[in-house]
């Protein structure tokens, strides 16, 4: 033991060649390297693996889901080194609107933002969101912020039956489309008779109830049927008439708690369970829980900001009466109660989940 306590590390290699032979040493001082680069760089090389994430929308660059989703990657993209990006395929590029939501459920996209009323009658727990007098009345940047939340957090309890196949990311509310017209509207009795555009099931039959006749009219076509007299005014919300310059065919506009627009922002549960855990971590602050209270608020925020613009370039806006918001919100209660009742006769809780949005929702204001 002395002895070999003397010897040298050098001594020591020379003397390992001479006894195992000049071309086995090699070999086994080759593996011995390649071995402990492998345990010393192993977890350095997972964590440098960079991670691309496919990301379907319908809707065009210019609106704020898109925007939204640009101001995140940014985001994962600092806060990552590069490692995690967001890559856009926008305006329908994988698909129509209607099929959003399958895309990501079958692995087509990793995400996708879907707007769950273009396909009425497949998401009808969800749907109740876009009734009247669910959302809040009025305007305001977080108008439909707490019942998105809320709708996000029963999501487990409630919604899994019928969004299954996908992990739910967040919920976003286009809050009380209104009603622009050609011409001025000042109350619920010159409503009647009167051909207005719905841009969903929930709308068509909030006008029926206030007997006006529902249209339906794509949004692309909304100008040139107003223009033409093909309908007498459309429900749609103010980034619309900014989009589609609606203020060229029409100029007068009723605000109503007309109820909202709901969409989701859904993701592959394989794409998400495949991040690596510090990914994992980064993308969760601008997705699920954490990034929600930005998501409810994306789209109110689109609409001020497209409200003030449009003021300025000339648009009436009118308001109900007290009585008449009264006699609205009168209706709107028989319409969430009718559409409950509807389907706790089909087995689907909708009274339980309506009441339970209504408890949620009061923690987020």
């Amino acid at each position: 033991m002395e002895e070999c306590r003397r010897i040298s590390n050098s001594e020591f290699i020379l003397i390992l060649e001479e006894k195992m032979g000049r071309h086995v040493f090699k070999v086994a001082l080759c593996a011995a390297i390649v071995g402990l680069c492998a345990i010393a760089g192993g977890p350095s090389m997972a964590a440098e693996e960079k991670v691309k994430l496919s990301v379907s929308l319908f809707t065009p660059p210019s609106s704020d889901l898109n925007k939204q989703m640009r101001k995140i990657n940014e985001a994962l993209d600092k806060e990552t080194g590069g490692r995690l990006n967001l890559e856009l395929y926008e305006a329908s590029q994988m698909g129509p609107a209607p099929r959003q939501f399958d895309l990501a459920r079958t692995g087509v996209s990793d995400i996708a933002v879907a707007l769950l009323g273009l396909t009425p009658g497949r998401f009808p727990l969800m749907e109740m969101l876009d009734i009247a007098g669910v959302a809040d009345s009025g305007t305001g940047l977080d108008i439909v912020a707490p019942v998105s939340a809320a709708a996000l957090e029963l999501s487990d309890r409630y919604l899994q039956r019928e969004l299954n196949g996908v992990k739910l990311l967040n919920v976003t509310i286009l809050p009380n489309p209104v009603l622009l017209t050609t011409r001025e509207i000042m109350g619920l009795d010159e409503i009647k008779n009167k051909r207005i555009r719905y841009p969903g099931p929930a709308y068509a039959k909030m006008l029926e109830s206030v007997h006006s006749v529902p249209t339906f009219i794509a949004s692309t076509e909304m100008g040139e049927a107003l223009s033409r007299g093909t309908i007498d005014g459309a429900l749609t919300g103010y980034a619309g008439i900014v989009s589609f310059k609606l203020l060229d065919s029409a100029r007068y506009l009723l605000e109503l708690a007309s109820g909202g627009m709901t969409f989701v922002v859904v993701m592959n549960p394989a794409a998400y369970e495949k991040l690596p855990d510090d990914l994992k971590s980064a993308f969760d602050k601008h997705f699920g829980a954490q990034g929600q209270r930005e998501w409810g608020r994306v789209l109110a925020r689109g609409e001020l900001e497209s409200r003030d613009e449009l003021v300025q370039k000339g648009l009436v806006i009118k308001s109900l009466s007290p009585q008449d918001a009264e006699a609205f919100a009168q209706i709107s209660k028989k319409l969430q109660s009718d559409a409950a009742d509807a389907l706790d006769a089909k087995g689907m809780n909708g009274t339980e989940f309506l009441k339970s949005l209504a408890e949620v929702s009061k923690r987020y204001h």
